[in-house]
């Protein structure tokens, strides 16, 4: 949990996003018929409050 907190804290600072954030975090992403999209991280959610 350390280490993800870090990695957080070290992309943040680039003020942008890069393809290597999003393979490193997402896990993948679901588009439904009806446009609803889900995210399925890498990661807890839980693992960022607690870290």
């Amino acid at each position: 949990m350390v280490r993800l907190k870090k990695e957080l804290k070290q992309f943040m600072k680039l003020g942008e996003l890069t393809p290597e954030m999003v393979y490193r975090f997402i896990d993948k992403v679901e588009v439904k018929a009806d446009g609803a999209v889900n995210i399925h991280y890498k990661f807890a959610a839980t693992a960022l409050l607690t870290a």
